[in-house]
């Protein structure tokens, strides 16, 4: 169905052909003859006579001329002469028209025009000049208009260029602010890593001098070969005590020169003898550790370790080994 639809189509586009269709038209006049016969033919059945009888006239009404000569010229002078004839035929018109118009006017160049006639010619052109002066100055508030924005878009664009520079002014100043903040971040926090160090070191020294350490109930041991001696003792803020049988504190020293080193757990004190003449039972004589009662020293220097228990292990006077057990703070 598509094919025949393209057949049908190719057909109509030769046909619409200017010089195929000049070329049957002028076919079809020129071969007349043919024409009516074949339109004027009987159609009954046919014998070889009368067929051959039909071919000898169209062979004999057909000459060279009226096949192919005669319609291919009448089909160009169809094709190429009638347009250039109608371009002529409009030419020829359009020069009558002028030719007649130029005559006109040179007919009426010296006429005169009816006062009726001028007098609306004359209001038609003072109503155009009206019109023209009132475009013109139309044109001229445009104008200055157009100047006063344009003097206003000139000062928006200085004014504009110097808010840019406020801009640019106050991006590098905040800049630099920021630049400043960040240095005065940078030193506070030094400072205060400078102060947590001194903190630190302060809170360090606080405690190797904080002689409260030391408070509370001890048990303090002087081991000896075969033979250990204790002794109670009750320490309250550098004020050391020996208890009796009885259960009695005997204010005996004082401490002095305390000091804790945190980073080494060491300690290291005095204990100061307040009164040489008083007996105590467990007092250690330095001079002989194996025997127990009044002694001459008023200083004993103790360098103590702190064990992780609490308990303090150490040496007394650098050559008498003591211990220090915590029974209660």
């Amino acid at each position: 169905m598509k094919n025949l639809s393209e057949v049908f189509s190719n057909i109509k586009e030769r046909i619409s052909n200017p010089f195929i269709f000049s070329f049957i038209c002028a076919w079809l006049i020129a071969n007349w003859h043919i024409v009516f016969a074949i339109l004027s033919y009987d159609e009954k059945p046919l014998d070889i006579a009368h067929i051959n009888a039909f071919i000898n006239y169209m062979n004999d009404k057909i000459s060279n001329e009226h096949k192919l000569l005669t319609p291919i010229i009448a089909a160009i002078a169809y094709t190429i002469l009638i347009p250039l004839m109608r371009a002529g035929i409009k030419i020829f018109y359009s020069w009558i028209d002028k030719s007649a118009e130029n005559t006109i006017l040179s007919l009426n160049k010296d006429g005169k025009v009816p006062m009726d006639k001028y007098i609306k010619l004359r209001a038609i052109f003072q109503e155009r000049q009206e019109k023209l002066e009132k475009i013109i100055g139309e044109e001229s508030n445009t104008i200055g208009m157009l100047n006063e924005s344009r003097v206003e878009l000139s000062n928006a664009q200085v004014t504009i260029n110097k808010l840019d520079i406020k801009l640019s002014n106050s991006n590098n100043d905040y800049r630099a602010s920021m630049l400043e903040n960040e240095t005065l971040k940078e030193s506070n926090n030094k400072l205060a890593e400078e102060l947590r160090v001194i903190s630190r070191e302060l809170n360090q020294l606080i405690e190797s001098t904080n002689i409260s350490l030391l408070n509370g109930f001890w048990e303090c041991q002087y081991p000896y070969p075969g033979n250990t001696i204790t002794e109670e003792i009750y320490i309250d803020n550098g004020k050391y005590h020996i208890i009796d049988n009885q259960g009695r504190r005997h204010y005996v020293f004082d401490i002095v020169k305390f000091h804790y080193n945190m980073k080494e757990s060491t300690i290291s004190f005095i204990k100061d003898r307040k009164n040489l003449d008083v007996l105590y039972r467990t007092t250690v004589n330095p001079a002989n550790p194996n025997s127990v009662g009044q002694f001459e020293f008023k200083y004993l220097i103790n360098n103590l370790q702190l064990q992780s228990n609490g308990n303090m292990v150490g040496m007394e006077n650098l050559k008498t080994n003591v211990n220090y057990i915590k029974i209660l703070s």
